[in-house]
């Protein structure tokens, strides 16, 4: 979507669509909270760009997220996923991933109790923020790089 939900937007509620540069910046800095509810994950840019910004971060625990987000400190990791299912179809094999029936529910006490406490999530945002000061900073990558290729 790329609209703010005119049709019933009553609770501060924006789907935005595809967003960069400054006007990402801009969004990250008027924010609160950054849900990323990815059934699959790597490092996720927006999730890194979020805690530089100062959110209070609220994660699926998938993929590599749980590297980036030390759980209860600098954010919030949430199981909304089924456990896996391996099948195979036509020759390949097949990873089935489904939500949990309740998922909706986990994230709207968690999004709830963040908002309620506002200390808490100024908390989460600080640790998140000088987290990612200290491990992605530029000159940090940088030394890390060198280091890699001096070796």
């Amino acid at each position: 979507c790329s609209s703010d939900l005119s049709m019933g937007n009553k609770n501060g509620i924006h789907f935005l669509g595809k967003v960069y540069g400054d006007k990402l910046a801009t969004i990250l800095a008027s924010g609160d909270i950054l849900l990323l509810t990815s059934i699959s994950e790597n490092c996720p840019n927006i999730l890194l760009e979020a805690m530089a910004s100062g959110l209070a971060v609220v994660a699926n625990n998938v993929g590599g997220i749980p590297e980036i987000v030390d759980d209860g400190s600098t954010g919030l990791l949430v199981d909304l996923m089924e456990k896996k299912e391996k099948y195979r179809k036509d020759g390949k094999d097949i990873l089935d991933r489904k939500f949990k029936d309740d998922a909706v529910t986990i994230l709207s006490d968690v999004i709830f109790d963040l908002l309620s406490h506002e200390e808490r999530r100024e908390e989460l945002a600080a640790k998140a923020r000088n987290g990612i000061i200290e491990y992605y900073s530029e000159s940090r990558l940088g030394q890390d790089l060198i280091n890699i290729f001096t070796k």
